[in-house]
């Protein structure tokens, strides 16, 4: 069929819209076009570069997501060789019938196509061939729209041979096809398909079933951040910047500099935050906590809170320190029901037979030295590096023990001397009788 659109036809649709019957409304479509605000609303093409089979062939090619965006903003080609003329071909639409009615068109600012076909092929009823629905010569407008009906349209396909550029380039905004059965509004293009099913928001190549660029909220909780412009600033946070850093906060935000900040002025909301440092980040591969004491705070004001607790990557965990030195690093007080202490190699061995107890003379000889017991940490050794408790117990025990043979070994003396003194007493006795 072939099928010549001229300038007259436009007069012809003003003329329709303009005498709407005051009794009722009549059917009309404006084109869609650089030049009109008319909507795309049922446009079954948005993105169809990301989610159907969209390809090119002949003398030229066109960067694609440009004709399928809903912007239209022009791109322009290389000149097009007439016997090599320029096709694209869009496969995988739906299958649905025209039935009321749909519209195929395309829209420029410059060098619009003066001489192409437009196809579609048809699978209604198994029919499956290729239906010409406008092959049109010296075309002299920029945009095209195109009533279709009976027919399923699976494939489209536009082949431009003459444009009104001189050197025969082509310019084009949008290629589009309207079909208000097939598709709800502004289908695809909010939420952006790509040929395997995944959303993007944000993104024109998702890559995961479900991927947002930029910031998620919902009232006063966010979720995202990339980088200090796409931060998420609201009251609870949850976020990450380009060193992969994981951030949970209440009121904190990340900067550009890698500074807390708080999110929001509050009159006590003061922050206080989760922290999974990323690559090259101090105490990366570790957990960090941060809080603060309720206090009024403004926006974009560094945060004043401190590490309560860290989790180091070696998995050393320090409560009030940063850098805790052992498995758990506690700077402040403990305040416990029971503490149990695992400990080896504890000092029953003090009254085994072959132990050597240190004389007194000994101990009295280290004590005159040192200043301390032998085997006890000295007072300088303790205020540089503590005390083990579980050392310090066995430590202690022993010296107990070694106490309580001392006490044993001193407890048969006194005996003995007893002994003595009762013998001699009886001496005595017997010595002063005889005398008198």
């Amino acid at each position: 069929m072939k099928f010549i659109y001229t300038q007259m036809a436009y007069v012809i649709i003003s003329f329709l819209l303009i005498t709407v019957p005051a009794f009722g409304q009549t059917d009309a479509v404006i084109p869609s076009s650089n030049r009109s605000t008319a909507s795309l609303e049922k446009n079954l093409l948005f993105y169809a570069d990301q989610r159907l089979s969209v390809t090119q062939g002949g003398s030229i090619s066109l960067p694609l997501s440009y004709l399928f965006d809903g912007v239209f903003s022009p791109v322009y080609s290389e000149p097009i060789n007439e016997a090599d003329p320029y096709t694209i071909l869009i496969d995988g639409l739906p299958n649905y019938h025209t039935q009321a009615g749909a519209w195929i068109g395309w829209t420029t600012r410059y060098w619009w196509p003066k001489k192409f076909k437009i196809e579609v092929y048809n699978v209604y009823e198994g029919a499956n061939t290729w239906v010409t629905v406008a092959d049109v010569s010296d075309y002299a407008s920029g945009s095209f729209i195109l009533p279709i009906s009976g027919v399923a349209a699976r494939k489209i396909k536009m082949t431009v041979y003459q444009t009104y550029s001189p050197d025969n380039r082509l310019g084009l905004s949008e290629f589009y096809f309207i079909h208000p059965e097939a598709s709800a509004a502004y289908d695809h293009l909010m939420v952006k398909y790509d040929a395997l099913g995944k959303v993007g928001i944000g993104t024109y190549t998702p890559d995961s079933k479900l991927q947002v660029v930029g910031e998620i909220k919902s009232y006063y909780a966010s979720i995202g951040q990339r980088d200090i412009s796409t931060s998420t600033m609201n009251f609870a946070n949850f976020s990450s910047n380009n060193h992969g850093s994981v951030l949970i906060s209440s009121n904190l935000f990340v900067d550009g500099n890698d500074n807390f900040k708080i999110a929001n002025a509050h009159p006590s909301l003061s922050g206080a935050s989760i922290l999974i440092p990323g690559n090259g980040q101090p105490n990366q591969g570790g957990i960090v906590f941060y809080t603060n004491n309720p206090a009024p705070v403004q926006e974009n004001q560094i945060y004043s809170g401190n590490i309560s607790m860290a989790i180091k990557a070696s998995g050393n965990v320090g409560i009030g320190t940063g850098s805790p030195d052992e498995k758990l690093a506690v700077n402040g007080k403990i305040h416990a029901r029971e503490v149990r202490v695992d400990a080896k190699d504890w000092p029953d061995y003090v009254f085994k037979p072959e132990y050597k107890l240190p004389s007194l003379n000994e101990v009295e000889k280290q004590i005159k030295q040192k200043w301390h017991l032998s085997g006890m940490p000295s007072a300088k050794a303790v205020a540089t590096n503590g005390v083990e408790l579980g050392e310090m117990n066995k430590l202690l025990l022993k010296k107990v023990e070694e106490l309580s043979l001392y006490m044993i070994e001193k407890d048969k003396e006194v005996k003995a001397l007893q002994q003595q003194n009762k013998l001699l007493l009886e001496k005595i006795d017997l010595i002063i009788k005889h005398l008198e």
